[in-house]
């Protein structure tokens, strides 16, 4: 998240543009703006703000503020409206190619979430049992050679571009957040391919994914390799909307792992919030052998 200005902090930048010689009221106004604008946008969180202000405040003149202002009333003196005209356009296009890039940003979201909305249309009258036999046929498409095991487990994971949607153009911030659910997806396959491994004698894992767009191909592309034994399947919103459906729950209420028997009956599920790597642990030490 950018850094937020606190009105203190304002009322500092304010004082200080007023102390550096700048006496027009609509210009320490537009200064203020515009360095406001620099600080929420630069500063880190942590960072001490009147070091970074001090710092940075250089950036706006080459020996003193108060060049702003003798520059100001010269071109008003002048009459240089061309000028004055050329500067004004370069903030107002910087202006408007940020609101541009901030409404592209929201169109694309919305977008994604009304196509999430009719897809969720289609399969509010999905039942349990058609989910299951879409994901047994796709799991025997994708892996032929799979073997056969007493029990599956089925881990639901999120799409990776959730909240980044795809054409979307990425800010500074929004790349730090993607390299961060990076590496948080990467510890969490780590965690279940570990416990698959020392369970694989009798239960097959599964990361699953609802969608099956280019994120999710990107997504398994980049992490099957690391993967000892478990196995990525995309494409399960049968299942997913199918399970919600015959239980009827909503929100967060749905379940991020399932556990199967050879039967296809789910003998086990853990919801979003009542999952841990140790829980499905001690539960699988309860299965038969």
């Amino acid at each position: 998240m950018p850094y937020q200005l606190n009105e203190d902090q304002i009322a500092f930048i304010l004082d200080d543009i007023k102390k550096r010689g700048i006496n027009m009221e609509d210009l320490q106004l537009s200064l203020l703006d515009h360095i406001c604008c620099l600080v929420e946008k630069e500063l880190k969180e942590g960072e001490d703000f009147e070091a970074f202000y001090n710092e940075n405040i250089k950036r706006f003149f080459n020996e003193s503020l108060s060049e702003i202002e003798d520059e100001t009333k010269s071109l008003l003196k002048n009459r240089n409206f061309y000028k004055m005209k050329r500067v004004l356009y370069a903030i107002l296009f910087l202006s408007l190619s940020y609101n541009v890039i901030c409404i592209a940003k929201l169109g694309f979201n919305y977008m994604k979430i009304r196509e999430l909305r009719q897809s969720f249309e289609v399969l509010k009258t999905t039942s349990l049992k058609e989910g299951l036999e879409d994901f047994n046929f796709k799991l025997k498409k994708e892996y032929p050679e799979l073997p056969s095991k007493d029990y599956t487990c089925i881990c639901f994971e999120s799409p990776p571009d959730f909240g980044l949607f795809e054409n979307t153009i990425l800010t500074r911030d929004d790349s730090v957040l993607l390299n961060q659910s990076n590496k948080f997806r990467k510890t969490s396959y780590s965690k279940i391919d570990s416990i698959a491994e020392a369970y694989k004698s009798k239960v097959n894992f599964i990361i699953a994914f609802q969608g099956k767009r280019e994120a999710v191909d990107n997504e398994i592309k980049e992490f099957k390799p690391l993967l000892k034994s478990c196995h990525f399947l995309k494409d399960q919103s049968k299942l997913y909307a199918g399970y919600a459906n015959q239980k009827k729950m909503i929100g967060s209420s749905y379940p991020t792992v399932f556990i199967l028997d050879k039967n296809n009956r789910i003998i086990k599920d853990f919801s979003v919030f009542g999952y841990s790597p140790k829980l499905l642990c001690s539960f699988l030490n309860t299965l038969p052998k």
